[in-house]
Formats: structure tokens, sequence, C-alpha cells
């Protein structure tokens, strides 16, 4: 299942900790519980176990965390260009228990910052046993722990600052010098450990705080949305029933996709708007913020819904889902993936509403001051 990974929300300058400061008002939480969906999706769309103790120790734990790349996909470009080699999307080779990924991109400029590695391990004791072999052979090779995720000096991205175990270390590849982070967790099944280079992650949180290039231009707009939802009504039909199976080997949701297109959109427009009218220095952050926190609370009060409901009630669906996924009953598969990726969408269009609807004001703003927004 490929759901993208979602930085939540439009962003705001403030001081918020841990995670970029997303909807600051309603509280951190909003970043660690989508933290929390993707990790159970993660867990729930994964077909494979293992008990086997990891061979991610010594020269192959390198390999996975360096400067340049971890594992085969290399830091500071986009995504799509991060993966070497001609090896197909999917048929990766990780030191083992790791057979899945994630790319983690900056804030803005969407380069890739972090690389997550993820492996299934069912039972408790190898779990445990894999996460403390894994820490002695950070150990070993030369990294720093860090005990207190609110030292300062750990990196907001809730893949590291949120793990049981967080490492750092300074070294020199290849000509390069820079600092390294990771994060190791062993929870409810699933082994995870998260690379990010500390000069891409910092570039993230100042994006996040809307410090964007000097070159940053004006977001194109996508095109609308034209995939249908997949609905427990049409898991009657077979073809259907397959497409929510597809799911879980890799398959990606045409809707949700489109709508996370649309989602980005209009918070990327609005955080490039409030760029420019700071940078016209015709206004100031605070009056920004008090045309921001009317135009939420405006859409909030019209569309008259919990900000916070479609994502909780994907967390709460979630168990639905993995039953469902053991007990391999195919109309069954696709009603529980369909509320799922219900509640994700219906996350995603009330973000673009909020998005949508300080955009808005910001234009109407610079209409006022005569700063041009394009």
């Amino acid at each position: 299942m490929k759901f993208r990974a979602v930085r939540t929300g439009f962003i705001r300058p403030c001081s918020c900790r841990n995670g970029p400061p997303i909807l600051c008002r309603l509280g951190e939480e909003y970043m660690h519980l989508w933290a929390a969906i993707a990790t159970i999706l993660a867990m729930a769309t994964s077909g494979q176990t293992f008990a086997a103790e990891p061979a991610a120790t010594g020269a192959s734990l390198s390999r996975l965390c360096g400067l340049q790349k971890a594992g085969p996909y290399r830091f500071g470009v986009p995504r799509y260009e991060a993966r070497l080699g001609e090896s197909k999307p999917g048929g990766e080779s990780f030191p083992a228990p790791f057979s899945r990924v994630n790319l983690v991109t900056t804030n803005w400029s969407g380069r890739v910052m972090l690389v997550e590695f993820r492996g299934p391990i069912a039972e408790s004791d190898a779990g445990s046993a894999a996460e403390t072999m894994m820490v002695a052979g950070f150990q070993r090779d030369g990294w720093r722990p860090l005990f207190d995720a609110a030292d300062e000096s750990v990196p907001t991205a809730p893949e590291i600052a949120d793990a049981d175990h967080i490492f750092t270390r300074t070294t020199d590849e290849k000509g390069m010098s820079g600092t390294l982070y990771a994060g190791l967790s062993w929870r409810a099944g699933q082994l995870t450990l998260a690379c990010g280079r500390a000069d891409l992650l910092a570039l993230d949180r100042l994006e996040a705080e809307g410090v964007l290039p000097e070159d940053a231009r004006r977001p194109q707009e996508p095109a609308p949305v034209t995939a249908a939802p997949l609905t427990s009504a049409r898991c009657i039909d077979l073809e259907t029933q397959a497409q929510a199976a597809a799911m879980f080997d890799g398959g990606t949701d045409a809707y949700v996709d489109q709508v996370g297109d649309q989602q980005d959109y209009w918070d990327r427009l609005a955080r490039w708007q409030r760029w420019r009218l700071e940078k016209s220095g015709k206004v100031d952050a605070a009056r920004l913020d008090e045309l921001q926190y009317a135009a939420e609370d405006a859409r909030n009060a019209a569309a008259q819904e919990d900000p916070l409901a479609a994502m909780t009630g994907a967390l709460e669906a979630m168990p639905e889902l993995e039953e469902a996924r053991k007990s391999r009953e195919p109309r069954r598969i696709c009603e529980a993936y369909a509320r799922v990726a219900n509640f994700v969408a219906n996350d995603l269009w009330q973000r673009a509403e909020r998005s949508k609807a300080v955009s808005a004001a910001w234009a109407a703003e610079a209409a006022r001051l005569d700063i041009p927004l394009d």
C-alpha cells in the first residue's frame, strides 16, 4: 500500500517542539497521530515475518546509513532520482530483517532527507534481541546515543525523534563531512530504522517554518480529481476486490493520490503567498497570523467538522484493516481498506479547503497592499 508520506496541514511559523509547527493551536499530536497511522499501515500491509537475527550490523549498518546515501537511496535529490542502479521498484535487497522502505523529503524543495527501513519480526523475544543487537552495532560503529528526545540537538522529524533509540555521528565520507542521525525501534512486531542527514533535516525545519529559497516559484495547479473513490458499496465487484488487494502489494490508490495532489497544491500555494507577503516588508508576521487564524476558524465553522475526526477515524479503523488482512477474505479486505481510504481522503480534502481559505485571505491582503503574487 503506497499512501504517500503526508506532512500534514498548512504551516505557519510558531514555536511548536517535536515536529514542524503544523496546526499549532490544535496541538502537536496532529503530526504524530499521522505518523502512527503510517506505521500501522506499514504493519498491516506487510506480508512477511522474520524471526532471524538481524544482519544489519557492522559494515551493512554503515551502508544503511551513510552521508551520501542510505542503502541504495541517495540523499539530497528528488524522490524519483533517489534510487541508485537499475533495480525495479519493490525489488530492493536490504540486510535482514528489513524488507520495506519509506523515503521522506524536505518540506518545500522535495529533496530526500530521511530513509526509513522496516522489517516485520513477529516474536517478542526475537524483536527485542534484534533491537539489542542493532543498538550494540551502532555503538561499535562509533555512533553516540542521545538519551533525551527533548535535547535540542535531536532533529524534529518524528521518524527519529519518536524512536526508542536515537543515535548521532559526525563523519567523513568520500571527501564529504557531515552529521547523521538515526532512530531505531521495535514496536508491535516491526523493527524500524530511520536514517537522516543533519543538513537536510535542518533545511526541512526551515522550510516548514516558511523560509523558502529565494527562487521559489508559484506552485502549478494540478489536474482536477477524476478518479472515483473506492467505496464499500463497490466491494461486491471482483475487480474492485482485486484493486483493494493490490494495496497490500505495493499498489496505489489513484483517488487518494489525486486528492493528495490537491491538498499539496493549496498548502504550497498558501505558504508561497505568505512568504511573498512577508518578503515585501509591507506586512508583519503578527498581521498574517491574525488573517490565518480568522480564515481557518471561519472555514472550520462553516464546515461544522472536527478537524481531527478523519485522522482519528483512520487510526481507529486500523485494527479492522489488520483483522481483514488476516482473514484473507477479499470482500472483507476491500471494505476495510475502503473505510480507511475514505478517512484519509476526507482529511486531505479538509486540509485542502483550510489552505484554500487561507490562500484567499492572503490574496485579498496582497491586493489591498498592492503586492504582486505571480
